[in-house]
């Protein structure tokens, strides 16, 4: 290990930084809560096997409830930078959640299924000394007065009783938001974090105050994400609003069946199904073609459009947001449910919902 006091890292294979928000590596950090550390896998990039950590985190050695330990995180996020994917063996430090401090640092030992692991990777060491201990071991720092074990509490409840605002698949994980935060699931399916994190350290550009977001989805043509508030709308390139945002809703030109312009998205996804873009409002939905619009700012819906809810039959008609997932099926979220249509068509035999909590969060 080697200290870096010349500013050069370009040598080392593990470069450790503390970062916040965005930090060039294509991964933004979204402030205190939510995502703690992230570590790359070796290989053959430039950032192959780096580890970063949010500096808006409380970080501390030994961490109570109130703080996070840096050690435990450290080792966990250096796993994944020689190589390790989580784990769901208990115990292991490469379990995917943060569990709060180890405990005393100068008797930490791996778990078996992490020793295992890296073992698989890189052997098992040959070159132990006699007798089965280091003779020289590292010292390490006088740790601060101990402090009383505490159990974390996690924001269970909030998180699993569900009723979200919107629910947006984005660059392949899931956004799950609630108020001013949000939840966000992997591609694997496990939470990023216990903790939320909050709308407002991780999309720059929404107005300070917004306290709740309407829906959210990825357009495919360009990448770019919308955001829907109200009766305005907010185009994101990655986590940075662009400019000329927001505009008025009015852009898309949706009236209702009875002639009235549509002032507030209650969902909106693209369906895999078709490529096309559905937007939902108040048991009415419209379809886009956004494959052909360019730079065009509006624009109109399919002909035949509105739509009744109930078309998508078995769903629910006034649902809190809808994804494509998985093998492009329709994911429609309501309350603590989800209903899945498949990608045949809206017209399908009645669907049993399942819990979105013990599913997905």
């Amino acid at each position: 290990l080697q200290k870096d006091s010349r500013g050069v890292t370009e040598e080392g294979d593990i470069r450790v930084s503390f970062a916040s928000l965005l930090h060039d590596d294509g991964y933004p950090f979204d402030g205190q809560g939510g995502t703690l550390a992230h570590a790359f896998f070796p290989g053959d990039a430039e950032v192959s096997g780096d580890t970063h950590f949010d500096d808006h985190e409380i970080w501390s050695f030994r961490g109570d409830t109130s703080t996070t330990d840096l050690f435990t995180v450290a080792v966990h996020e250096f796993g994944h930078a020689l190589g390790l994917s989580h784990s769901s063996s208990d115990p292991s430090i490469m379990r995917p959640y943060y569990q709060g401090s180890v405990g005393d640092v100068s008797s930490f030992r791996l778990a078996l299924d992490d020793r295992l692991a890296i073992q698989q990777l890189y052997g098992m060491r040959d070159d132990r000394p006699s007798g089965g201990s280091d003779p020289d071991p590292p010292r390490l720092p006088s740790p601060p007065p101990p402090r009383p074990t505490r159990t974390s509490v996690p924001e269970f409840s909030e998180r699993c009783e569900g009723g979200f605002d919107a629910i947006a698949n984005v660059r392949g994980e899931v956004f799950f938001f609630k108020g001013a935060q949000f939840w966000r699931t992997a591609r694997d399916g496990s939470l990023v974090s216990l903790k939320s994190a909050m709308i407002k350290n991780f999309w720059m550009g929404l107005p300070p105050q917004t306290n709740r977001v309407d829906a959210v989805y990825e357009r495919k043509s360009d990448s770019r994400i919308i955001f829907f508030v109200g009766s305005q709308y907010w185009v994101f390139k990655d986590t940075q609003a662009m400019s000329g945002y927001p505009r008025p809703l009015s852009d898309w030109g949706m009236r209702r069946a009875n002639g009235v312009l549509v002032d507030r998205v209650d969902a909106a996804f693209i369906w895999a199904h078709n490529g096309k873009t559905y937007l939902f409002s108040d048991g009415e939905f419209w379809r886009f073609d956004e494959s052909k619009r360019g730079e065009q700012v509006t624009w109109q819906p399919d002909p035949g459009y509105p739509r009744d809810n109930g078309i998508w039959e078995g769903m629910p008609t006034h649902m809190d947001d809808v994804i494509s997932w998985g093998e492009g099926h329709a994911y429609f979220f309501k309350d603590n449910f989800y209903w899945i249509s498949m990608n045949s068509g809206p017209n399908q035999d009645y669907i049993s919902p399942k819990s979105t909590s013990l599913d997905w969060l």
